[in-house]
């Protein structure tokens, strides 16, 4: 564990730029440059991350670790009680007033 042994954020950069080359996430230049602009970036997530190293390993390599699953806490037991019955939308009576709503989304 790099935070664990009180490694420089350097010594970090270096080791995922490392990685990024090793599993040709992309080019030699990309990794070096695109770890470099985004250190402070991916240090402060990982810094905050909840997940353990192995769990870390998991979701990238597909044979190291246990990779978190997060469906896998969220079983959830119900009562037997039935559910109430569907009750249909009334439309609007006639000549009620109308209202126009504009929703503006910036879908990307």
């Amino acid at each position: 564990d790099l935070c664990a042994s009180n490694k420089s954020q350097d010594e970090i950069a270096a080791v995922f730029t490392r990685l990024c080359i090793l599993f040709n996430v992309e080019d030699k230049r990309v990794c070096t440059y695109i770890v470099k602009e985004f250190k402070h970036e991916v240090l402060t997530v990982f810094d905050k991350l909840v997940l353990s190293p192995t769990e870390v390993c998991g979701l990238v390599v597909s044979d190291c670790g246990t990779p978190y699953d997060p469906l896998t806490f969220w079983n959830i037991t119900l009562p037997d009680t039935p559910k109430p019955p569907v009750t249909p939308p009334q439309p609007p009576k006639p000549g009620s007033n109308v209202s126009r709503v504009l929703f503006l989304s910036d879908v990307h």
